[in-house]
């Protein structure tokens, strides 16, 4: 615990003095007597991003940003005959009655999915996954959170 305490104590001592250093790895390396030594390895290429905004964020190149969260999976069917034009009935149930929502339909052999929402929690997506439940109830029975890359805006 006491080594714990340590680190945070160097790491925050390390980031106040930041503003006087070329970057935060430079401040973490700092020699501070009775305290220790954090050395990071790391490549040159990496050391040059650390503390840099993303250039297409800024620029408004993109206007979500990829990462894992939680969808709410509303179907999912293998049968080769009708799964795909289940798979679209069921999205453009999701869309009429949901339409601030994004819906994704997917094939992965051998499966056709339909995955709801683009959340960052799965609290977030259960308070969805319960909407639709009261709002669809033919839906309910095949419903489950599933953890995914999403989609999170950047500017909402």
């Amino acid at each position: 615990m006491k080594s714990f305490l340590l680190s945070i104590s160097i790491l925050l001592s390390g980031i106040f003095s930041v503003s006087a250093q070329s970057s935060i790895v430079d401040a973490l390396e700092e020699a501070v007597p009775y305290e220790g030594i954090i050395k990071v390895n790391a490549s040159y290429e990496i050391n040059q991003l650390i503390g840099k905004k993303n250039e297409a964020l800024l620029s408004g190149e993109v206007d979500y940003v990829k990462t894992s969260g939680y969808r709410v999976q509303i179907f999912s069917g293998n049968e080769q005959r009708t799964s795909k034009a289940e798979a679209f009935k069921k999205e453009s149930l999701i869309n009429d009655a949901f339409s601030d929502v994004p819906t994704y339909v997917t094939y992965k052999a051998p499966y056709w999915r339909v995955r709801v929402g683009d959340f960052r929690t799965h609290e977030e997506a259960f308070l969805l996954m319960k909407q639709i439940g009261q709002d669809l109830p033919s839906l309910k029975k095949e419903m489950y959170i599933v953890k995914d890359e999403v989609k999170i805006p950047v500017n909402p």
